[in-house]
């Protein structure tokens, strides 16, 4: 009998994968995943990428860095059944001194390659070592952050995957511009009809009803910007980092200046202690605190030491 995923069509699945199968016959529950009816669509979406994808590769999901692979994926010698669902970095632990600063690169949004490196594959023949070189690919996920990072793993000389994995890296980038443009109309008109709700019927409205309509908006207000600097950094991830001098300080009263008038009626008291000047991408730093400043909630920001 097929499980109850498999019948509605919740969980992955790909033709002829041994690794769809038994992504779909693990049970998930407890799991740090969860059940897979409630994975994100943006984990759908890279795990079909990576599943149909010639060469070895997976998605470390999360946080816990959760390793869901293809069949390919399966051959490699440090990769045994129980490696499904586990921590990416527990299966690769003599190499992660290594690869840890570029998966972290990747966990940041920016694509990252670590060369030339011996990994041992199991073959009909026995074992056999190649020189690979490990690609770590940023998966957006619906926050307008990065949910996972996608890694294969490419053999030198190996022209059409490295086409293939530029297909998937673009299916990516579509996918996470696709969520960011169909969110922000919606999500902006949300905003707009909340605030004419509470403006035009204030009173007739219940307290109680006059704040839930007033946390409807700022949540979709909330939720628009991060679609808006999604589709931004969509664009900037094309380009190589601007460094600068940045005088973070008065980048941050421009960005709360912005915000106040952009919500006149929203009283929020923000305390900005010394702040120092950075060598950052100004445009890339100004988003990040665009985005976190956004908050509906009293914040407080201190100088690094």
């Amino acid at each position: 009998m097929k499980r109850q995923d498999d019948r509605t069509g919740a969980g992955p699945r790909v033709s002829g994968s041994v690794m769809a199968a038994a992504i779909n016959a693990k049970d998930w529950t407890g799991h740090a995943l969860g059940k897979i009816e409630n994975w994100p669509l943006s984990l759908r979406t890279a795990l079909g990428i990576c599943l149909g994808f010639p060469a070895p590769s997976c998605i470390a999901w999360g946080g816990e860095r959760s390793q869901i692979h293809n069949d390919a994926y399966a051959q490699v010698s440090l990769i045994h059944a129980e490696a499904l669902g586990v921590d990416f970095a527990r299966s690769w632990a003599p190499s992660w001194p290594a690869m840890s600063s570029c998966f972290e690169r990747a966990a940041r949004g920016e694509p990252a390659q670590l060369e030339n490196q011996q990994v041992s594959f199991v073959g009909d023949d026995g074992s056999e070592s190649r020189t690979v070189t490990f690609s770590f690919v940023p998966v957006p996920d619906e926050s307008g952050g990065v949910g996972g990072v996608l890694i294969a793993l490419l053999e030198p000389g190996s022209t059409q995957l490295r086409d293939e994995l530029r297909r998937s890296k673009a299916a990516l980038e579509q996918h996470g511009h696709v969520i960011s443009h169909d969110f922000r109309a919606p999500l902006r008109m949300l905003e707009q009809m909340s605030k004419i709700l509470v403006t035009d019927h204030a009173g007739q409205l219940p307290a109680r009803a006059a704040g839930l309509l007033n946390h409807i908006g700022s949540g979709a207000a909330k939720l628009a910007l991060r679609a808006e600097v999604l589709t931004r950094f969509d664009t900037l991830d094309q380009c190589p980092l601007q460094r600068q001098n940045v005088d973070v300080a008065a980048m941050t009263d421009k960005i709360i200046a912005e915000l106040r008038a952009a919500a006149p009626e929203r009283q929020i008291e923000v305390v900005v202690e010394a702040l120092p000047e950075a060598r950052a991408d100004f445009e890339l730093l100004r988003l990040v605190w665009r985005m976190h400043s956004s908050s509906p909630v009293t914040r407080r920001s201190h100088a690094s030491k």
